[in-house]
């Protein structure tokens, strides 16, 4: 079986000697293949005809060794597509809120800050009403992307209560904005009322997100108040409908 330690996956002969059934030295090695960096990205696998000729074995055998990697939820097969690897999902839940940040990392989900913009503008009317400010009362807005590991981008903006005393120079680029509230302002996240609708994605927006424009989207929505139930931030977050999903528990009253 040719299983290399470089960090390219050669793909070969396997060993029909070998105790070790043809479809776990076909899967070892693809299991292999599939972690380099350009199958991470997106590209194809080679199609099963191929492998099996490199391999020197069946297309069945091939088979057989992709379906166990598929039924893990690692490869996606698309029909007159091919197989690549299976791009994660992230699911949020309902019942119960967090930063953003705190709740990917307890999912074990890396995130990266790519950009982090902070300025003081007019906030329209629907941040306005709610924060129950003045038309004319420039807001700090925080807009952040985000790539998380294997799972596209998000974008979020936030429009933060003067009330808070922000001064803008805080840094929301690597500190969850909530434990900034907290350790800061001394100002708690109590509750958050969420709307979530699915619409097509803004030419801005899938610019930022890499998508194409009228590609489904979900917008989030989230209003926030502290603990005495006053406006301290309005929130949207804008992601890729494809990857992300959200859980809902309701439970039947009696």
């Amino acid at each position: 079986m040719n299983i290399p330690t470089s960090k390219s996956t050669k793909i070969g002969p396997l060993d029909h000697d070998s105790y070790i059934p043809l479809y776990i030295q076909a899967e070892t090695i693809l299991r292999e293949l599939i972690q380099e960096q350009e199958y991470q990205d997106g590209k194809l696998l080679p199609d099963e005809m191929s492998l099996a000729g490199m391999m020197g074995i069946s297309r069945n055998t091939v088979r057989q060794a992709m379906d166990r990697i598929v039924n893990d939820g690692l490869l996606s097969r698309k029909k007159g597509v091919g197989t690549r690897v299976s791009v994660r999902t992230v699911t949020t839940d309902l019942d119960h809120w967090h930063s953003f940040t705190h709740e990917m990392t307890g999912q074990g989900i890396p995130i990266e800050n790519l950009k982090t913009t902070v300025e003081w503008e007019l906030a329209p009317d629907s941040v306005v009403t709610f924060l129950g400010i003045p038309e004319n009362r420039p807001v700090l807005k925080v807009d952040r992307l985000r790539r998380l590991d294997r799972a596209g981008l998000v974008y979020f903006s936030s429009w933060l209560h003067p009330r808070l005393n922000l001064s803008g120079t805080e840094d929301f680029a690597n500190i969850p904005l909530y434990d900034i509230l907290e350790k800061e302002c001394r100002t708690v996240p109590e509750l958050s009322e969420e709307e979530i609708r699915a619409r097509g994605a803004e030419t801005a927006e899938a610019k930022l997100l890499k998508i194409r424009p009228g590609a489904h989207v979900l917008l989030r929505t989230r209003r926030v108040y502290d603990e005495a139930n006053r406006p301290i931030e309005y929130n949207t977050g804008v992601y890729d409908a494809e990857l992300f999903s959200y859980r809902i528990k309701i439970k039947r009253p009696r």
